[in-house]
């Protein structure tokens, strides 16, 4: 990384890295059909931001997307600032099927592999690195949904799940309109 990018990188806001966070939780949320109400960076006694997500757990593989949508969110942080403290922020799984409670998502995942997946530590290491690239993959595809996500809700402070779906949809749609538009003045500038 050059000097530029280090410095530009250590200038950015823990609310941005924060809406970056919680934005990669619910965009790989939607992506892996898990139901949630809110995303929200508005700080409140047990963290920074949240993602009011209910797990269906008679879904057969919740645990293992319940640990990718966990991971998801410190994957996007470190994505967007890999200087932050992105190993130490997030949420974690709370009463209920929620993630409310403090605690790193990491500790999370761990945690739900030991209790409903692999006593074998061997194994479990195995599949937690599974896991780690099977959330850090769609980080990457969904990078554009998630930094759309991430603006509006440094806007906005917190979003539904249809107004985050809105905000995806726009942020696709605006930038191929846009091309048509400058297509259709070009052709009509052009000498005939």
């Amino acid at each position: 990384m050059t000097k530029r990018l280090k410095k530009r990188a250590s200038r950015r806001s823990p609310l941005e890295a924060a809406a970056h966070h919680e934005a990669g939780h619910a965009v790989i949320a939607i992506c892996l059909e898990q139901p949630f109400s809110l995303v929200s960076i508005d700080k409140n006694d047990y963290s920074r931001g949240r993602v009011d997500i209910r797990l269906d757990r008679r879904r057969r593989d919740w645990v293992e997307l319940a640990c990718i949508t966990a991971l998801a969110g410190p994957f996007a942080q470190r994505r967007y600032n890999p200087r932050s403290r992105w190993r130490y922020g997030g949420t974690g799984a709370g009463a209920g099927d929620r993630f409310m409670m403090k605690g790193a998502d990491f500790q999370i995942v761990s945690r739900l592999i030991a209790d409903f997946k692999h006593d074998d530590d061997k194994v479990g290491r195995a599949y937690y690195r599974y896991l780690e690239a099977q959330a850090e993959a769609p980080v990457d595809d969904r990078w554009s949904d998630i930094e759309a996500v991430a603006h509006a809700l440094l806007a906005q402070g917190t979003m539904s799940r249809d107004e985050m779906r809105q905000t995806i949809f726009e942020s696709r749609v605006r930038p191929s309109l846009q091309g048509t538009q400058h297509e259709a003045e070009r052709r009509a500038r052009r000498p005939h």
